[in-house]
């Protein structure tokens, strides 16, 4: 196999984003059906917000923490131009936040609530369109990356990072993510995840993939990884 190829088994963004677009996707639809008049749907929207903002959180400092300094050591202009998104974007979060909390804040009559929900949709479109171009930047450089790097490389940074998060930071990028991923990327991921968590952990992570994946699903990755064992048996 070509040392390319071999090296696409390492991604640091693939997987993670695609969970990332699916709950953003959600979300964008969630509030474009809001009743904005409803204080009960207002402080739901508000609610499925704050998980989201603690999730982008949580994947920048996990990417300033390993990937960036890793990045820095091989493309020293790439680390500071996707920083520097990391804090313009983290603004962009902060500003749509303060939005929204001034909505809940200030009591308004129908009219009003309904002018408030149409611009705090469009308001989330546009944060939704800047880090969809974020995630493109990350997923082009990972292809340098690929070009530039050993896996032993590729594998020991994906290693740091599985081994910083914590069970609860684990199983909520795991909601997020395994419904987004194709058959073949499930199998990739706890392939990953067997190499590189301690066996509570890669446990915890098939307690979620039964909880969030339909049976068939479940039952697919359950028979992939089975084939996985049986070929490193032979």
């Amino acid at each position: 196999m070509h040392p390319v190829e071999l090296a696409q088994r390492f991604d640091f963004y693939t997987a993670t984003h695609k969970g990332q677009r699916r709950r953003l996707f959600g979300f964008s639809q969630r509030v474009a059906v809001t009743d904005f008049t409803d204080p009960d749907a207002v402080d739901s929207v508000g609610e499925e917000l704050q998980r989201i903002s603690r999730m982008l959180r949580m994947h920048a400092q996990h990417e300033g923490q390993f990937i960036h300094p890793f990045l820095e050591k091989k493309f020293p202009q790439r680390a500071e131009f996707l920083d520097g998104e990391h804090g313009d974007l983290n603004t962009n979060l902060v500003e749509l936040e303060a939005f929204f909390e001034d909505i809940q804040a200030n009591p308004c009559v129908e009219i009003q609530c309904r002018t408030f929900g149409r611009e705090f949709y469009r308001a989330l479109q546009r944060f939704i369109a800047r880090y969809l171009d974020h995630m493109d930047e990350e997923e082009r450089t990972m292809i340098q990356l690929w070009q530039a790097c050993t896996l032993d490389e590729l594998r020991e940074v994906i290693r740091e990072l599985r081994a910083s998060m914590t069970p609860d930071q684990e199983r909520e990028e795991l909601w997020d993510m395994l419904p987004a991923l194709n058959g073949h990327e499930q199998v990739k991921l706890f392939r990953t995840l067997k190499l590189g968590v301690d066996e509570g952990r890669y446990q915890n992570a098939w307690a979620v993939a039964e909880q969030v994946l339909d049976p068939r699903d479940y039952q697919n990755l359950q028979s992939g990884m089975s084939r996985e064992e049986s070929a490193r048996a032979d």
